[in-house]
């Protein structure tokens, strides 16, 4: 039960991932100064709420997934969960912050650099956990 929640979670917050690193951070960059304010408020207001618990449900099962197996996949799978988190916290958070108070393509050009690294660690652990569940299921 625990691989397919995981897998179910890990496939959500992938396709919003890339959707994020795709679509939504480089339109940043076409939004007026005038409107950016507004903008920006409205996608941190719109995306928290619906990432924030996501994130959460998918570290703990993945924490669980690996302390029900605590094998060299397992430990991956956490660790890109780790890593994810302290992107999020460390680099994009600090980011978004900065754009909150102001329209800055530089920023918004680093944001979009720097979600590479969250978008990259949440396919791997989408590749881990579909094999995990496919060698599981065979």
């Amino acid at each position: 039960m625990t691989l397919l929640a995981n897998l179910i979670v890990t496939s959500i917050m992938t396709g919003i991932i890339w959707l994020v690193q795709l679509v939504v951070y480089p339109a940043f960059r076409e939004v007026s100064q005038e409107s950016h304010s507004s903008y920006h408020q409205r996608h941190v207001a719109h995306i928290g709420p619906l990432v924030v618990p996501l994130m959460v449900i998918e570290f703990i099962l993945a924490a669980l997934w690996t302390w029900e197996s605590p094998e060299k996949l397992q430990i991956i799978h956490l660790c890109c969960a780790i890593f994810l988190w302290l992107s999020t916290f460390l680099i994009q958070v600090p980011l978004h912050q900065k754009l909150s108070l102001r329209f800055d393509l530089s920023e918004i050009d680093a944001l979009v650099r720097t979600n590479w690294i969250r978008t990259i660690l949440w396919t791997i652990k989408l590749i881990i956990i579909s094999y995990a569940t496919f060698q599981t299921h065979q």
